[in-house]
């Protein structure tokens, strides 16, 4: 958050440029997806009832699988770190649309033809949708306060 000095301001000290305004929004949801999708790979790892390849797991994992939820968390967390204005939201966008295109192509394919051991459950559905809104509607967010002021 850039701090604006200019003593022309009515608004004075403190003011927030207005090309950062809504960098908190995508920034926000990014890190916490990214963590989130981050916990979901590592924990997938390890024999457990919530993120595994057991059958009685939430979410039924496999070594791909886990693979795909760590570079996708490492992805939004390096858009979130690196990205600033109009460039985070329209990566911020783009990460949900990947998320909404992934949602999709497992619904059709739960084991993405073949690619996963394990195939996609309910609780993983979900997951896909959730990031995939998520990440378009702050995206869309950080757009419009961007826009304000």
């Amino acid at each position: 958050m850039a701090l604006d000095a200019s003593p022309d301001r009515a608004t004075g000290l403190g003011a927030v440029s207005p090309d950062e305004r809504g960098d908190a929004v995508a920034r926000t949801w990014l890190y916490i997806a990214g963590v989130a999708l981050l916990a979901a790979g590592l924990v997938g790892f390890a024999d457990n009832p919530v993120v595994s390849r057991r059958p009685d797991a939430l979410l039924q994992v496999d070594t791909l699988h886990g693979v795909v939820l760590l570079v996708t968390a490492l992805i939004a967390l390096f858009i979130g770190a690196s990205q600033r204005g109009r460039v985070l939201a329209q990566a911020t966008i783009a990460f949900g649309g990947v998320y909404l295109v992934l949602y999709a192509a497992t619904l059709v394919s739960p084991d993405l033809w073949g690619l996963f051991a394990t195939p996609v459950n309910p609780a993983d559905h979900w997951l896909h949708l959730v990031v995939a809104a998520g990440s378009i509607v702050a995206g869309l967010a950080s757009t419009w306060q961007e826009g304000a002021g």
